[in-house]
């Protein structure tokens, strides 16, 4: 079977959103299968790989550790009336600009995919998928990693009702001839469901991920706790503060622990981390999926701070479960109710005061959250379908 897999996020992005389509790349072509993938980051060693420049060009450099004592510094900046004109003048979202690019790009170069997929965030992909897989002769498959309008990542979207009832016009108007679609959870798919024809086909694979491999060594002395990913930036109720303020009152009984934080941080999230200076904190910047794993594997414990209101596990979860390290969880709400072991995870303040150099995590480990398994189940799901 052919694929063609448009994707916003994608190695070597230092996103967790790259995560996921680049594990199934993966796992679909070791099942045999090829692969076509459209992203806006250059891959030289891949054959199948379109790269298509993002208007916007930001690329940071990934930086070596920085105490944030020695003044470490954020390449995040912002705008307020850029971000006004684009939350207002782009729809459904910014990213639509790089959407149209790939849709413009695909009125020339020719493909004959079996299935085309198309993956959110961010949302503008799917208005441009049923007009791809037309030209294409294909199916369409749209996956949502996300919520569209309920409990949204974006602010525009809970502060505006009006934008609300446009964004689900637009999406029920693009999802109209979608041949299925996909989601990482019940709640997910219930709501994309709502913006699809009736009974369109549908499926469930959760997050998911692989083994690691090498591990980064930290400080023998410290107890290390390592977190990957964005806070703010990643979702807008992650806040840094109550993280940090847990952590100054657990460092008065315990000065070795050692926060790690390899992910973007806003110049507000790095002055709230420099403001504390109970405990070591190292700052990683950005970095890409292999040095993050790298991190995860040679931590003592991991972080894992998730949404209080979210229905579902969170993609850094399934990560998380391959390094067998103690999972510390700030931010328990519905999405616990889905774990596969609830002994995998132990509130923050809890494994705080109990964790010691060397522990592993009490759960077994985990079945059917591979790459492998997920692709495998798609394929078996498509070929239903066909």
């Amino acid at each position: 079977m052919h694929f063609l897999i448009i994707t916003r996020h994608y190695t070597p992005e230092p996103s967790g959103g790259a995560r996921r389509p680049s594990l199934l790349v993966k796992a679909l072509r070791k099942l045999g299968h090829k692969v076509t993938i459209i992203t806006p980051f250059k891959q030289t060693d891949d054959p199948d790989h379109v790269f298509v420049p993002h208007p916007v060009t930001a690329v940071s450099e990934l930086t070596h550790p920085t105490y944030i004592t020695e003044g470490a510094t954020s390449d995040i900046s912002a705008s307020p009336l850029r971000d006004w004109l684009r939350t207002w003048l782009l729809w459904p979202d910014a990213e639509i600009r790089w959407c149209r690019r790939v849709e413009r790009y695909l009125k020339i170069h020719k493909f004959a995919p079996d299935w085309l997929i198309t993956t959110n965030p961010p949302e503008s992909l799917h208005t441009i998928g049923a007009r791809v897989a037309n030209r294409l002769g294909c199916r369409w498959l749209a996956e949502f990693r996300d919520n569209w309008t309920i409990d949204p990542h974006r602010e525009v979207l809970e502060t505006s009702k009006i934008r609300v009832t446009i964004e689900r016009r637009i999406a029920k108007r693009s999802l109209k001839p979608v041949d299925a679609v996909m989601a990482v959870s019940e709640a997910i798919l219930s709501e994309a469901l709502s913006l699809a024809p009736t009974n369109t086909p549908s499926l469930i694979i959760g997050h998911f991920s692989e083994a690691l491999q090498d591990a980064q060594p930290l400080p023998e002395d410290d107890i290390n706790i390592v977190h990957t990913g964005g806070f703010t930036l990643s979702h807008r109720q992650r806040e840094i503060q109550p993280l940090l303020k847990i952590l100054q009152s657990a460092a008065q009984s315990r000065p070795n622990l050692h926060l790690h934080l390899a992910g973007g941080l806003t110049p507000e999230e790095i002055q709230a981390a420099k403001a504390i200076k109970d405990f070591k904190v190292t700052l990683y910047g950005a970095q890409p999926l292999p040095v993050c794993r790298a991190l995860q594997a040679g931590s003592d414990a991991l972080l894992l701070y998730a949404s209080a209101t979210s229905e579902s596990l969170p993609g850094k979860y399934a990560e998380y479960r391959f390094a067998n390290k103690p999972i510390l969880v700030l931010g328990y709400g519905p999405w616990t109710g889905l774990l596969d072991d609830p002994s995998a995870i132990t509130p923050l303040e809890e494994g705080l005061a109990s964790l010691q150099k060397g522990d592993a995590s009490q759960a077994p480990p985990p079945e059917g959250l591979d790459g492998l398994s997920a692709a495998r189940k798609l394929v078996q799901f498509m070929e239903v379908l066909d």
